[in-house]
């Protein structure tokens, strides 16, 4: 009987706690998905970001050319 008093509390012990762990996980899975994304969407931007502003000079450039 103790072994089975010590069993079931055991097991209500271990499930109590892997429902928060497993939520804690996916909570900090999602969180580190949700923040590669910044960093990534961040860094093309801060790369792409020259090269357009590159581009508008050479269109202002063209635009204001006495040939046209």
């Amino acid at each position: 009987t103790v072994l089975n008093v010590l069993n079931s509390t055991y097991s209500n012990t271990y499930e109590s706690v892997l429902v928060p762990l497993c939520i804690a996980v996916a909570g900090f899975t999602t969180s580190c998905i949700g923040i590669t994304v910044c960093l990534i969407h961040g860094i093309r931007t801060a790369l792409l970001k020259p090269e357009q502003e590159e581009n508008d000079r050479q269109l202002q450039i063209l635009l204001t050319s006495p040939l046209l």
